[in-house]
């Protein structure tokens, strides 16, 4: 049986190291300039275990666990309040609403990268290479859901004008990037 004395010292935590503690991984940031440690669960719900830089994992455990059931009520609001419509994704078969209606993406190895999006037999497709780069990709459907928005909206708006008697407005439509969606707060704790 070996006890605590026998096992050899942990190595000193060090920036970007992963600590594993009774399940939960905790990503390490190391600072010079700090003194104590601090626990935070970051908006996606990842742990972050802010420590004085060469500090001895045991310590670090020993805090971590000191403050266990603040981490789990955190994770548990965390868990409570994630957002009901997570992030899409580039990829095969994913999901993407337009004017109460579902396309399933399709990706093509046919369309070049840098092609536009099309909606083809009710399938979005996106070149295969556009979807690897997540800008390309993501600049690829707002430019799509862009032009089929303005296609939609061009006419209808005339016959209202008319009615009014002034002359048909001129319209943009846009991506307006995050505005109005929120991300959740990050729960901190200082020891």
């Amino acid at each position: 049986m070996t006890t605590l004395a026998d096992r050899p010292p942990a190595p000193p935590l060090a920036e970007g190291d992963q600590l594993a503690i009774d399940g939960l991984v905790l990503c390490v940031r190391a600072s010079k300039r700090r003194k104590r440690f601090a626990l935070t669960v970051e908006s996606d719900a990842s742990l972050t275990l802010h420590a004085p830089d060469g500090s001895p994992a045991a310590e670090a455990e020993e805090f971590v666990r000191a403050h266990w059931s603040w981490l789990v009520s955190k994770l548990g609001i965390r868990e409570r309040t994630r957002p009901l419509n997570p992030a899409k994704r580039l990829i095969e078969g994913e999901v993407f609403r337009y004017l109460g209606r579902t396309y399933r993406l399709a990706l093509s190895d046919d369309v070049p990268a840098g092609g536009q999006m099309r909606l083809i037999a009710g399938r979005l497709v996106l070149g295969a290479a556009d979807a690897e780069a997540p800008g390309r990709g993501r600049a690829a459907l707002v430019d799509w859901y862009s032009r089929a928005g303005q296609t939609w909206a061009a006419g209808r708006l005339q016959p209202w004008a008319a009615r009014m008697a002034v002359p048909e407005p001129a319209m943009e439509v846009r991506d307006l990037g995050q505005r109005g969606a929120r991300t959740p707060p990050r729960a901190v704790l200082a020891g």
